[in-house]
Parts: structure tokens; sequence; C-alpha cells
């Protein structure tokens, strides 16, 4: 991969890590309900299931989900029961303090259901289809990608985390964090639609 192909491909994963989607809106939430700290796991699930999914897809599972579409049916029905689940203990959510049974994602939860994102599936299935050359030795081709990638989910997941961190020392009763609960609750709804109409 030359430096042009490496830089074009460094802006569309920045812009498309940094941009509101499950994942962010998700650890956004738990930053401002949780903490940092409690956050970590979270982060660390999500990191560990994305690059699981970048070496899966850059070792063919795109191929599965081209022959067998109903697979792809299948994991979006996951996904969007999943995503409704995840919205409504995000919208339920009270201060830790108050809540004594409240917990942020598993690292094994956050991990999992980078198997079922959608915004995250497709990702990966443009930019193996983008860089990848069948003409061309794979780990070559591979390995930038699947460097570049978890480095900017990583980026990406801690930004949101600490912004979501700020935002909850900002929530100082109970109405305003029901407020902004409700909010990222609806927004997680709303990435819903596009994987519903797809």
């Amino acid at each position: 991969m030359d430096f042009t192909t490496f830089a074009g491909l460094t802006l569309f994963v920045a812009v498309v890590s940094m941009t509101p989607g499950p994942n962010n809106l998700m650890l956004a939430a738990s930053g401002a309900n949780f903490g940092f700290r409690r956050t970590l796991p979270h982060i660390c699930g999500v990191i560990f299931g994305f690059t699981v999914m970048v070496i899966a897809t850059g070792f063919g599972l795109g191929a599965v989900f081209a022959a067998v579409p109903s697979l792809h049916t299948v994991m979006r029905v996951f996904s969007i029961i999943f995503l409704l689940y995840l919205s409504w203990r995000i919208a339920i959510a009270g201060s830790p303090k108050v809540a004594s049974d409240a917990r942020p994602l598993s690292f094994g939860a956050a991990a999992m259901f980078q198997l079922v994102n959608p915004k995250g599936l497709s990702f990966l299935a443009s930019i193996m289809t983008a860089y990848i050359s069948s003409d061309d030795t794979l780990l070559p081709q591979l390995l930038p990608i699947v460097i570049l990638l978890p480095a900017m989910t990583l980026l990406s997941a801690l930004t949101w985390s600490l912004f979501g961190t700020v935002i909850g020392r900002l929530l100082t009763n109970a109405r305003t964090r029901r407020i902004f609960n409700i909010s990222m609750a609806s927004l997680l709804v709303g990435c819903i639609v596009p994987i519903a109409l797809s």
C-alpha cells in the first residue's frame, strides 16, 4: 500500500470512527453514568471485538456474507434487538449511586456486540472491498488495515468515553441525568432506523 492510498484510508477511517454510531453513543452514555474507570472494560471489549472482526473480515468473512445473504438478515435482526435493549438500559439508567444494580456494559458484551454492529460490519466490508486486491498477497495488504483500524477505534472509544465522563460531571441532578440518558437512548434508537430499512 503506497503512502497516498494509506493517507486516504487513514482519513476515511478517522471520519467513520469518530462519527456517532452505536459504539460511540454507548461509550459516551457509559462515561456519563459510570465514569471513565468503570467504562474501561467496555472500551477494551469494543477494541478486542472490532479487531477480531477486522481480521475475520480480511480473511474472508465478507465472502461468507456475500454467499449467504440470509446470514446478514439474521445478524441485522439480532443487532436491532440488542440495540433496542441497550437503548432501554440507557434510558432508565440513573446515577450509579442511586441505582445500585446499574452497571456498565461488560467486556464480553461489548466484544460480542461487534459481531452484529451494523455500522462496523458495513465499514469493514467497504474497506476490504476498496483496499484488498485478489491479485496481490493478502497479508501485506491486510497488515496496515489491522494496525490502523483498531488504533483509530481506540482513539474514538477514548474520546467518546472521556466526552461522556465530562458531561456526567455536569449532570448534577436526577432530572438532567434523565434528560441526557433519554437523549442518548433516542439517538441510539435513531441508529436502528437505517439498519431496519437496509
